[in-house]
C-alpha cells in the first residue's frame, strides 16, 4: 500500500500520461515534465521553456470518474475551475449537446455543466479568441443559459494564463489522489487528521505530519491532499505542494 503511494512522489504526473502513444518524456530534478510537439498552439500557455503536452488522461476525485482531456487549455480549465475550485460541488464534463433555437435551430456542446455549493448552475465553454468576438453566437448562448437558469462562462487562453502557476502543484495533488484512491485508511486515522486540522486551524505540512499518529508519510500526505480536495483546508500552492513548509489554513 505504501509502495503504491510512493509512486506519485517519485513520478508526479505519470499516471496521467500514456507516454508510448502520446508524447515523449524526460526526467528533471524532482519532477516529470512533458515535451509537447514542436509548434503546439496550446503549449505556450505554460511558458516554462519545456511544456505540457496536448493529451491527458486524468482521474477526478471530485466525481470519481476518469476523463480524457485533449488540450492544455482543457487541462488548465479542469484543474483550476472544476476539480480544485473549492466552490464547485460537482460537475459533468462534456454533457449532452443542447438545442439552441436562435438564430436558427442548432446543437451546441458545452465543455462542462457545473453545480456550485451556493446552488447556482454554470455552463462552461472553451472558446478560441476568434469565437469570443462572435457576439451574435455568444448572445444566443447567454440567452439560452439564462432561460434554463444557468450562467454561461467562457474560457480562453486569457482566462487560463493567469492560473498557470497552479498547474504543476495541482497535477501533483491529482496524481496523489489518483494513485491513492483505492487505499484503505482507518476511520480513526481519518478522524485524527480532521481533528488536527480543526484544532490547530493553520500551520504547515511538516507540523501536520508530526502531529498525525502514523509511520507512513505517504498516507499522511494522501490525507492532506484529500482534505484539500474536499475543501476542508486551503493550501499554499508552491511548485511542489507537498513541501514541508507549505502552509495551510482551515476554511
Amino acid at each position: 500500500m505504501d509502495y503504491s503511494l510512493r509512486i506519485w512522489k517519485q513520478e508526479a504526473v505519470l499516471n496521467y500520461i500514456e507516454a508510448a502513444r502520446i508524447i515523449p518524456l524526460f526526467r528533471t530534478v524532482g519532477r516529470w515534465d512533458i515535451v509537447a510537439k514542436k509548434g503546439s498552439k496550446t503549449s505556450y500557455f505554460t511558458n516554462r521553456g519545456q511544456h505540457f503536452g496536448n493529451a491527458w488522461s486524468v482521474y477526478s476525485y471530485k466525481t470519481s470518474s476518469s476523463y480524457r482531456l485533449c488540450s492544455d487549455l482543457a487541462l488548465g480549465h479542469w484543474l483550476c475551475f472544476l476539480e480544485f475550485d473549492q466552490e464547485v460541488k460537482t460537475f459533468e464534463l462534456y454533457p449532452a449537446p443542447r438545442l439552441i433555437l436562435n438564430p436558427k435551430p442548432h446543437q451546441i456542446s458545452f465543455d462542462a455543466e457545473v453545480s456550485r455549493f451556493d446552488g447556482s448552475l454554470e455552463w462552461h465553454l472553451l472558446v478560441s479568441a476568434e469565437r469570443q468576438k462572435d457576439e451574435s453566437f455568444l448572445n444566443a448562448l447567454d440567452e439560452h443559459a439564462h432561460l434554463k437558469g444557468a450562467t454561461l462562462r467562457l474560457f480562453g487562453i486569457d482566462e487560463i494564463m493567469p492560473m498557470k502557476y497552479k498547474i504543476m502543484p495541482l497535477l501533483r495533488v491529482s496524481a496523489c489522489l489518483s494513485v491513492g484512491r483505492n487505499t484503505l485508511v482507518s476511520y480513526s486515522l481519518l478522524e485524527e487528521a480532521s481533528a488536527i486540522i480543526r484544532t490547530k486551524t493553520k500551520g504547515n505540512l511538516r507540523e501536520f505530519l508530526t502531529a498525525l499518529n502514523t509511520d507512513s508519510e505517504d498516507i499522511a500526505c494522501f490525507l492532506f491532499a484529500k482534505m484539500y480536495a474536499e475543501g476542508l483546508i486551503s493550501v499554499e500552492l508552491n511548485p511542489y505542494f507537498f513541501s514541508y513548509d507549505a502552509e495551510w489554513v482551515l476554511r
